[in-house]
């Protein structure tokens, strides 16, 4: 196996259990800056001339 694609997977295994712990402990704090920065995100993109 791949020990290139082994450190890629578990890089992204803690990144998955570090996002888990924060949704835990921010809770519906989390989502909302989940949802609401990538609309800030396109809406800057959209209204910056």
């Amino acid at each position: 196996m791949n020990m290139n694609l082994v450190f890629c997977l578990a890089l992204k295994a803690t990144d998955f259990v570090l996002m888990l712990a924060f949704s835990l402990i921010f809770g519906s704090y989390t989502l909302k800056v989940l949802i609401i920065s990538p609309m800030v995100k396109v809406s800057f993109k959209y209204f910056s001339f």
